[in-house]
């Protein structure tokens, strides 16, 4: 589509050590209204890959729906081969670019995360088909908001819990700033030894001096 009705905000995925941290929150807007407030915005696509994405809704569980049948056609010719996660990557990446010249894209962009043999996996493709695979993605606001602090608070070989304490203070940002983010979100590590989800909200502070006493009718002119 041209037109999003039902959106999705930012998508946050970071390696390290051994493994991934995807995470987004669980709010779907309207237009400019705050609609649906707890839909899981993270699809599997195998055992060890995921895909989470930014954008309209229905586009999402359609690329998903694609990308599952393909997956399905993969097992079905029993031939031993499997698609690698860089598969899913560059067949969705043509996806995209195909759907762009058509003048009709699926109006999302996506991020796959996995591991596979001990390698953490995370690959963006955008609505035009572009691809990048890289150690950490951000998407929709969050890729403004959220880079300075991936920067200074994460690297690729930092602990797992050092990176979901990173991704965590990306979505504390983007629900004091952003006007459609929300504080309820959803985490999934990926490991080799398996893969752990989790639910969080955001501690946002709010209950500051000045909002409790300050008001506009108050104020001295």
């Amino acid at each position: 589509t041209t037109s999003p009705i039902v959106t999705g905000g930012s998508v946050v995925a970071v390696k390290f050590r051994g493994g991934v941290v995807l995470a987004c929150d669980t709010m779907l807007s309207y237009g400019g209204t705050l609609k649906f407030k707890d839909v899981c915005r993270i699809e599997q696509l195998e055992p060890d890959l995921f895909v989470a994405a930014s954008g309209e809704y229905s586009d999402f569980m359609e690329v998903v729906r694609v990308l599952r049948n393909k997956s399905r056609e993969s097992f079905l010719h029993a031939d031993g081969v499997t698609l690698s996660h860089r598969d899913y990557g560059n067949f969705l990446r043509n996806l995209q670019y195909s759907k762009r010249n058509k003048f009709d894209p699926y109006y999302d962009t996506f991020v796959l995360a996995g591991v596979r043999g001990g390698q953490p996996f995370i690959s963006t493709v955008d609505m035009y088909g572009d691809q990048f695979e890289q150690d950490s993605a951000l998407t929709g606001l969050g890729k403004y908001f959220g880079t300075p602090l991936i920067n200074n608070q994460w690297n690729p070989d930092c602990s797992e819990e050092q990176a979901i304490q990173a991704v965590g203070e990306v979505f504390k940002m983007l629900y004091l700033r952003d006007c459609k983010g929300h504080d309820q979100v959803d985490f999934l590590i990926l490991r080799e030894a398996g893969v752990e989800r989790r639910r969080a909200r955001v501690n946002g502070e709010w209950n500051h001096d000045m909002f409790r006493t300050h008001a506009n009718e108050k104020r001295k002119r």
